[in-house]
Protein backbone atom coordinates (compact mmCIF):
# COMPACT_ATOMS: atom_id res chain seq x y z
CA UNK A 1 0.00 0.00 0.00
CA UNK A 2 1.24 3.54 -0.23
CA UNK A 3 0.52 6.64 0.90
CA UNK A 4 -2.20 8.16 -1.03
CA UNK A 5 -4.35 5.00 -0.77
CA UNK A 6 -3.31 4.98 3.05
CA UNK A 7 -4.69 8.62 2.81
CA UNK A 8 -7.71 8.19 1.12
CA UNK A 9 -8.69 5.10 3.90
CA UNK A 10 -7.96 7.03 6.91
CA UNK A 11 -11.59 8.20 7.77
CA UNK A 12 -13.14 4.91 6.59
CA UNK A 13 -10.62 2.96 9.18
CA UNK A 14 -11.28 6.08 11.91
CA UNK A 15 -15.02 5.11 11.08
CA UNK A 16 -15.03 1.28 11.42
CA UNK A 17 -15.90 1.03 7.95
CA UNK A 18 -12.98 -1.05 6.42
CA UNK A 19 -12.96 -4.49 5.98
CA UNK A 20 -11.10 -6.94 8.16
CA UNK A 21 -8.53 -7.16 5.47
CA UNK A 22 -7.87 -3.28 4.19
CA UNK A 23 -7.51 -2.64 7.88
CA UNK A 24 -5.10 -4.77 8.38
CA UNK A 25 -3.29 -3.91 5.19
CA UNK A 26 -3.48 -0.28 6.45
CA UNK A 27 -2.16 -1.16 9.79
CA UNK A 28 0.96 -2.58 8.70
CA UNK A 29 1.41 0.55 6.18
CA UNK A 30 0.82 2.68 9.40
CA UNK A 31 3.46 1.00 11.31
CA UNK A 32 5.99 1.68 8.55
CA UNK A 33 4.91 5.25 7.57
CA UNK A 34 5.26 8.29 10.01
CA UNK A 35 3.55 10.76 7.96
CA UNK A 36 0.89 8.43 7.22
CA UNK A 37 1.22 8.10 11.03
CA UNK A 38 1.09 11.54 12.39
CA UNK A 39 -2.27 12.23 9.67
CA UNK A 40 -4.19 9.82 11.03
CA UNK A 41 -3.60 11.27 14.39
CA UNK A 42 -4.30 14.56 12.82
CA UNK A 43 -8.09 13.06 11.62
CA UNK A 44 -8.33 11.46 14.96
CA UNK A 45 -7.89 14.63 17.03
CA UNK A 46 -10.55 16.54 14.51
CA UNK A 47 -12.97 13.66 14.89
CA UNK A 48 -12.70 13.82 18.80
CA UNK A 49 -13.13 17.96 18.12
CA UNK A 50 -15.83 17.95 16.54
CA UNK A 51 -17.76 14.80 18.46
CA UNK A 52 -17.28 17.73 21.86
CA UNK A 53 -19.13 20.82 19.78
CA UNK A 54 -22.03 21.50 21.37
CA UNK A 55 -25.16 21.09 19.13
CA UNK A 56 -26.69 24.15 17.60
CA UNK A 57 -30.16 24.93 18.79
CA UNK A 58 -32.91 26.12 16.21
CA UNK A 59 -32.36 29.85 15.42
CA UNK A 60 -34.88 31.84 18.14
CA UNK A 61 -36.59 33.19 14.93
CA UNK A 62 -37.79 30.03 13.44
CA UNK A 63 -41.34 30.04 15.59
CA UNK A 64 -41.73 33.59 14.09
CA UNK A 65 -40.78 32.36 10.84
CA UNK A 66 -42.93 29.23 10.78
CA UNK A 67 -46.11 31.23 11.79
CA UNK A 68 -45.61 34.14 9.12
CA UNK A 69 -45.27 31.24 6.25
CA UNK A 70 -48.80 29.33 7.88
CA UNK A 71 -50.40 32.77 7.88
CA UNK A 72 -49.66 33.59 4.61
CA UNK A 73 -50.76 29.84 3.65
CA UNK A 74 -54.04 30.42 5.05
CA UNK A 75 -54.29 33.90 2.95
CA UNK A 76 -54.63 32.00 -0.15
CA UNK A 77 -56.83 28.81 0.66
CA UNK A 78 -58.68 29.67 -2.58
CA UNK A 79 -57.65 27.46 -5.64
CA UNK A 80 -55.82 28.98 -8.45
CA UNK A 81 -59.26 28.60 -10.51
CA UNK A 82 -61.57 30.14 -8.27
CA UNK A 83 -59.14 33.23 -8.12
CA UNK A 84 -59.44 33.32 -12.19
CA UNK A 85 -62.95 32.84 -12.27
CA UNK A 86 -63.74 35.60 -10.26
CA UNK A 87 -61.02 37.79 -12.26
CA UNK A 88 -63.04 37.14 -14.91
CA UNK A 89 -66.11 37.93 -13.76
CA UNK A 90 -65.11 41.28 -12.89
CA UNK A 91 -63.56 42.21 -15.97
CA UNK A 92 -66.34 40.78 -17.63
CA UNK A 93 -69.06 43.01 -15.64
CA UNK A 94 -66.74 46.10 -15.85
CA UNK A 95 -66.59 45.42 -20.12
CA UNK A 96 -70.35 45.35 -20.04
CA UNK A 97 -70.65 48.37 -17.91
CA UNK A 98 -69.05 50.38 -19.79
CA UNK A 99 -69.98 48.75 -23.18
CA UNK A 100 -73.49 49.53 -22.20
CA UNK A 101 -72.78 52.79 -21.26
CA UNK A 102 -71.41 53.81 -24.36
CA UNK A 103 -74.37 52.07 -25.91
CA UNK A 104 -77.02 54.25 -23.49
CA UNK A 105 -75.19 57.32 -24.32
CA UNK A 106 -75.04 57.17 -27.93
CA UNK A 107 -79.01 56.60 -27.05
CA UNK A 108 -78.97 59.44 -25.34
CA UNK A 109 -76.98 61.60 -27.79
CA UNK A 110 -80.20 62.11 -30.24
CA UNK A 111 -81.63 59.12 -31.01
CA UNK A 112 -85.54 60.50 -29.49
CA UNK A 113 -85.62 57.40 -27.25
CA UNK A 114 -87.80 57.14 -23.83
CA UNK A 115 -85.63 55.86 -21.08
CA UNK A 116 -87.68 53.18 -20.80
CA UNK A 117 -86.83 52.26 -24.50
CA UNK A 118 -82.74 52.99 -23.87
CA UNK A 119 -82.66 50.49 -20.82
CA UNK A 120 -84.21 48.21 -22.72
CA UNK A 121 -82.09 48.53 -25.28
CA UNK A 122 -79.29 48.78 -23.04
CA UNK A 123 -80.05 45.68 -21.17
CA UNK A 124 -80.45 43.62 -24.65
CA UNK A 125 -77.29 45.04 -25.73
CA UNK A 126 -75.32 44.42 -22.53
CA UNK A 127 -77.04 40.17 -22.80
CA UNK A 128 -75.64 39.91 -26.22
CA UNK A 129 -72.31 41.10 -25.35
CA UNK A 130 -71.63 38.94 -22.81
CA UNK A 131 -73.23 35.67 -24.20
CA UNK A 132 -70.93 36.59 -26.98
CA UNK A 133 -68.05 36.56 -24.22
CA UNK A 134 -69.16 33.26 -22.70
CA UNK A 135 -69.36 31.62 -26.94
CA UNK A 136 -66.00 32.82 -27.52
CA UNK A 137 -64.21 31.37 -24.26
CA UNK A 138 -65.68 27.83 -25.53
Amino acid sequence: MNCNNCNRMLSRYLDRELDQGRASELEEHLARCPACRDELARLAADAEGLRTLESAGPSPFLVTRVMAEVRLSRRSRRPAWARAMATTAALLLVAGGAFAGIRVGTSLAGNGETTDEMLVSADETFAGFTESLLMEDQ
